[in-house]
């Protein structure tokens, strides 16, 4: 989750698994400058942006 994190360009979005969600949040602590945007998509992934 980290690798893909540290690539995602500005306006690039993912979908993962809401089961990854707790590894997004530790990955997203180790990257302080970019900015992400988590939307639920449906009632077992959500979407996520990098939109900094």
């Amino acid at each position: 989750m980290f690798n893909l994190l540290s690539v995602l360009e500005v306006g690039e979005s993912f979908e993962i698994e809401n089961k990854d969600y707790v590894n997004f949040i530790s990955s997203r602590v180790l990257i302080k400058d970019k900015i992400f945007k988590i939307k639920k998509e449906t009632d077992k992934t959500r979407r996520v942006w990098r939109i900094d």
